[in-house]
């Protein structure tokens, strides 16, 4: 009991660490967060298809190259039209609608979905250009 009573504050410091991992775990669980070299490579070395998830306003202003504009609410339709085999990126502003989207395609039996972790702010921090 002196133990615990001496280390309190070290043993919060342990329990709030622990909760933040195993919260990154959980969040992260549904699709494949990748950053901006993994997603360039996926695209370059593996021919990945590009959906960007923002509003077409948005995607006007500036877009990865090769992507395709679509909307959150189509993209199971649009991933029916991907060759199998073809490993798909998912783009959004920050990574979050990206995230989920992926999470939702992977649950539906395509293993092979990733959302830009950032999405394009993280794209536009690295200094990547995009395409208008």
């Amino acid at each position: 009991m002196n133990f615990i009573s001496q280390n309190v504050f070290l043993i919060l410091i342990a329990a709030a660490a622990g909760g933040l991992l195993l919260w990154d775990a959980i969040r992260g669980r549904g699709g494949n967060a990748i950053g901006t070299l993994e997603a360039t490579q996926l695209i370059n070395q593996k021919g990945a298809q590009v959906a960007d998830l923002r509003a077409d306003k948005a995607f006007r202003a500036g877009h990865l190259p090769a992507s395709k504009n679509v909307l959150p609410d189509r993209v199971q339709t649009w991933v029916a039209s991907v060759e199998t085999g073809k490993p798909i990126l998912l783009v959004c502003d920050n990574g979050l609608a990206s995230q989920k989207a992926a999470a939702a395609l992977k649950a539906a039996g395509r293993p092979d979905v990733y959302s830009l972790k950032g999405g394009i702010d993280a794209w536009v921090q690295a200094g990547i250009p995009l395409v208008k």
